[in-house]
């Protein structure tokens, strides 16, 4: 049986709010039809109406219809009244409000930093991609720029080594553009890069190099980002081996466990003055991984007399 002077409509709708009275805990939220509160229990009804805009996320017009029954209670309370029911009712309502008010600024002023704190952080990383995007596009034409150089040198001695050495060059190529672009990439793969490019160079010597390639992994489907040791490799040969007449090595050491990748290299190199350190590609090997690898990789560097150490560490797990 409906009670009369109820729409059905509010029934229906009162379902979906949970059973609190904050005038009488513990009993229904809906009032007699004959009470003197609201012939329609208007304040239940209210509270019905924030709930509805709250889950349709509309906390804004929350706040203010519950700013309006504020108001009401006001004037309400300047009312002076003649029945004892009707002045708690209004009271505790009136303080019920107060209450919920609270609760919805504070709820409006987290979801405003939460936004706000969401926006930042995508800003953030379409920021650190486009640096990372530039940084990659910085390799392709130094590899390239080393590549090229080792071709015209072969060319200009008229080399048979000259086709072979072009077909591997372009399979390096794809895998610079190709894979390079990929935001990670197997270990093996890494290490399979590596290899062709001190086979390249191994064909290219007249001279007698001593190359040492010792790999040791775990888990060689490890994921990693591309293209972080080729730099390290390309400086051993072009400031180690290329200007040594003789007795020049490089020793390369790749070790993988499920949680870190260690890569060690150590050449000979002929010392010169004023000779900068620190190429390009190092300084982008280093910008790479303070965006790639923040606070999980390490570093190390020692130039000695006659040996050029570095030690790369990252942490993948």
């Amino acid at each position: 049986m409906v009670e009369k002077g109820i729409n059905p409509r509010w029934r229906r709708l009162e379902k979906e709010l949970p059973l609190v009275n904050p005038v009488y805990p513990g009993k229904s939220p809906v009032y007699p039809a004959n009470s003197t509160l609201c012939p329609n229990n208007w304040g239940h009804r209210s509270g019905i109406v924030i709930f509805i805009m709250l889950k349709k996320h509309r906390v804004h017009i929350a706040v203010v219809f519950t700013l309006m029954l504020e108001a009401i209670f006001v004037l309400i309370r300047l009312k002076p009244y003649t029945e004892t029911e009707d002045s708690l009712i209004y009271e505790r309502w009136f303080d019920f409000t107060q209450g919920f008010l609270v609760l919805l600024v504070l709820y409006s002023i987290f979801q405003i930093i939460f936004t706000r704190w969401k926006q930042y952080r995508q800003l953030k990383n379409e920021h650190l991609k486009a640096q990372l995007s530039l940084l990659k596009n910085q390799i392709d034409p130094h590899f390239f720029f080393n590549t090229l150089n080792n071709l015209y040198g072969l060319s200009i001695e008229k080399s048979d080594l000259v086709g072979p050495y072009i077909l591997k060059m372009s399979e390096m190529m794809r895998y610079t553009i190709y894979r390079g672009a990929q935001e990670t990439v197997l270990l093996e793969e890494e290490v399979e890069y590596l290899r062709q490019y001190i086979g390249l160079h191994e064909e290219r010597y007249h001279k007698e190099v001593e190359v040492q390639f010792d790999v040791n992994m775990e888990n060689p489907q490890l994921a990693i980002a591309p293209l972080l040791f080729i730099n390290l490799l390309e400086n051993a040969f072009k400031h180690g081996v290329e200007p040594l007449a003789k007795e020049a090595y490089v020793h390369v050491r790749l070790q993988a466990t499920m949680q870190e990748v260690a890569f060690e290299i150590r050449n000979n190199y002929l010392r010169r003055k004023n000779a900068d350190s620190e190429g390009k590609g190092l300084k982008n090997l280093q910008q790479r991984l303070s965006l790639i690898y923040p606070k999980k990789h390490q570093l190390e560097i020692k130039e000695l007399p006659e040996e050029y150490q570095v030690s790369l560490k990252i942490e993948v797990a």
